[in-house]
């Protein structure tokens, strides 16, 4: 399965040719529950001995072995804030454990 299916053009954008790590997130909930999460950072990972590597609309995306747990189907890397405060963002393809 492939991880990543789109990175929005405004994502392309303000990547500026920056690459993408995909990563699992362990999130704990309020009542002892908790759920993996995918996480999308700005840059290569470290250690890239635990990452696949996709290029996805000419951006390097650095896939994490342990979000084939977590995804349920592609997923949209898009960018939120305004101006100087935006972030990366995953949008579709996560489902509750």
């Amino acid at each position: 399965m492939t991880a990543v299916a789109h990175v929005t053009p405004q994502a392309q954008h303000w990547l500026g040719g920056r690459s993408v790590t995909l990563y699992a997130s362990l999130r704990h909930g309020c009542c002892g529950g908790h759920a993996e999460l995918p996480i999308a950072h700005v840059g290569a990972p470290d250690d890239r001995s635990r990452y696949r590597v996709e290029v996805v609309e000419g951006v390097e995306v650095f896939v994490d072995e342990r979000l084939t747990d977590v995804l349920t189907g592609p997923v949209t890397v898009a960018v939120d804030g305004w101006a100087r405060w935006r972030r990366l963002v995953v949008l579709d393809g996560v489902h509750q454990r």
